[in-house]
């Protein structure tokens, strides 16, 4: 955090699989550099570094992160799992409070059922989808897209379902 004056061990111990995930602080930093490297194992305030893998350049952390932070633009993600059986989780994201049409349409292009409908707050939204149309009837096995209409804006994603 200061610039690589000094260092902390942030991921201990993880396997050598060719990638670390590394979560960036909630604070506030100028100069800020992350470096991946070989430690010797033994107690973490024991631990020898036997070589230094990468280093970043450095880098400023602007302000607080987290989940809870307001999203830049619309954004419908994609449906998870595809293909689904059980259930899909649909992700939104709004920028601003907006009015809110998320419709699940068939590949023919007919509403099978709305899953949200009115006015929704800024932020992120999940909403799951377990395969019944309008009627409460299960949806049959094929391709579905879930339509999301949000100021003014129109968003779409594929789904295959099966049965």
């Amino acid at each position: 955090m200061d610039d690589g004056a000094t260092w902390t061990i942030d991921v201990p111990q993880t396997p050598q699989t060719g990638s670390v995930t590394w979560d960036v602080p909630n604070r506030l930093a100028t100069g800020a550099r992350v470096a991946v490297v070989e430690v010797e194992s033994g107690p973490s305030a024991d631990a020898e570094v036997v070589g230094v893998l990468g280093v970043s350049d450095p880098f400023d952390i602007q302000g607080p992160l987290g989940l809870g932070d307001v999203p830049t633009e619309l954004v419908l993600a994609p449906i998870l799992p595809t293909p689904a059986r059980g259930v899909a989780r649909v992700s939104f994201a709004l920028p601003s409070a907006a009015e809110v049409d998320l419709t699940v349409l068939d590949a023919q292009g007919r509403s099978i059922t709305r899953l949200a409908q009115g006015s929704w707050p800024a932020g992120r939204h999940d909403l799951d989808w377990q395969g019944i149309d309008a009627r409460g009837q299960a949806a049959p096995s094929g391709v579905y897209f879930i339509r999301l209409s949000a100021a003014g804006r129109l968003k779409m994603r594929r789904l295959v379902w099966l049965q």
